[in-house]
């Protein structure tokens, strides 16, 4: 006690321990299936149908810069026999330049996607939007156009050997990213085809002459 006054201990923990409890920088890389008419996730199509695909990225703590990521989108079928889909409308919340490419599609795998940011360091770059965003960038998505081939199909980000992780900025003053432990989480569908027989049967049904009911003769 000082001058009829306490020192209230708890007092100096609550400065000490935001320090102590700060985040571990951390990423997460998820992949997404959706339905392009309604947005709801989907997990079974009809061939031909289509599947919106989106992947996002997001880190903590807040408050740092996103800085970069490498790899392929890949669709692997997980049943033998599997087909490949058919893509379009390749997007992403970054613009293709000198340091952004969307990569280029073999197939229904899009191969090559390799994204940078410049640093907030630099006089002339300054946080380039969205990197800034923590909380979630679809940095890459297209739709896709379910094969005629029935089976699991899996959508997955593999990210490139010597940038296995995502990068970023530690600090808005920092010109160096660091690499921070990352997830990568996949998403999946089945590709269910119309069932043949039902099909057979509308279709005798619709070629089958009709029986004509037999007239009454009168009396």
């Amino acid at each position: 006690m000082i001058a009829g006054k306490h020192i209230v201990g708890v007092g100096i923990g609550a400065v000490l321990m935001p320090a102590a409890a700060l985040a571990q920088p951390s990423a997460l890389v998820v992949t997404t299936l959706t339905d392009p008419a309604t947005g709801a996730p989907i997990a079974e199509v009809a061939p031909g149908q289509t599947v919106r695909m989106r992947t996002t990225v997001s880190w903590e703590p807040g408050g740092t810069q996103f800085a970069g990521i490498a790899g392929d989108m890949l669709v692997a079928p997980l049943t033998p026999g599997g087909g490949e889909g058919t893509p379009s409308n390749l997007v992403s919340e970054f613009s293709i330049g000198a340091l952004v490419s969307l990569g280029t599609f073999s197939g229904d795998d899009l191969l090559g996607i390799d994204i940078n940011v410049t640093p907030p360091f630099f006089p002339a770059g300054g946080p380039v939007p969205p990197s800034l965003n923590y909380w979630g960038i679809q940095f890459i998505g297209y739709d896709w156009a379910a094969p005629a081939e029935p089976g699991v199909y899996e959508f997955r980000f593999e990210p490139v050997l010597f940038f296995p992780n995502v990068r970023i900025y530690p600090s808005q003053s920092s010109p160096q990213f660091v690499s921070v432990p990352t997830t990568y989480a996949a998403a999946s569908v089945t590709v269910i085809p119309a069932p043949a027989a039902a099909s057979c049967v509308a279709l005798a049904a619709a070629i089958a002459p009709r029986r004509r009911r037999p007239g009454i003769v009168a009396g």
